[in-house]
């Protein structure tokens, strides 16, 4: 069986498959930067928590590392389900996925080590 492959003399449209790349490309992009800003300001803060709740050295580099190693972790069962259900299935759905575990550390988690230490592995997740 022989592929043919369409060119642009034979009249199909050209530009808004490019539209739709470049479309697709910023969507991606911006989603990204969101999702890893939201799992990012997690180390910044760091200093701030150990001030609040007067936290050991050992207890702020935990902060730190928690959601950076159930993170690793969380990627084999996603990249799973990334290659049987799609990215586009899986990208929205972690995106959302990431919202709630940001609100609990915003507005609820982070008066007590134990909350923050179960917020960010709902995030590092």
């Amino acid at each position: 069986m022989k592929l043919k492959i369409p060119v642009a003399s034979e009249g199909l449209a050209v530009a808004p498959l490019a539209s739709r790349r470049l479309l697709m490309l910023v969507t991606a992009t911006v989603g990204f930067a969101i999702n890893f800003w939201a799992w990012a300001l997690l180390s910044p803060l760091a200093p701030q928590f150990k001030d609040t709740l007067q936290l050991s050295s050992f207890e702020q580099a935990l902060l730190v590392a928690v959601p950076v190693v159930v993170g690793s972790l969380g990627r084999i069962p996603i990249g799973a389900l990334t290659d049987r259900l799609g990215g586009r299935v899986m990208f929205p759905l972690v995106s959302v996925a990431t919202i709630v575990p940001v609100l609990y550390l915003g507005l609820s988690g982070h008066p007590s080590l134990a909350g923050l230490l179960v917020g960010e592995v709902s995030v590092g997740l």
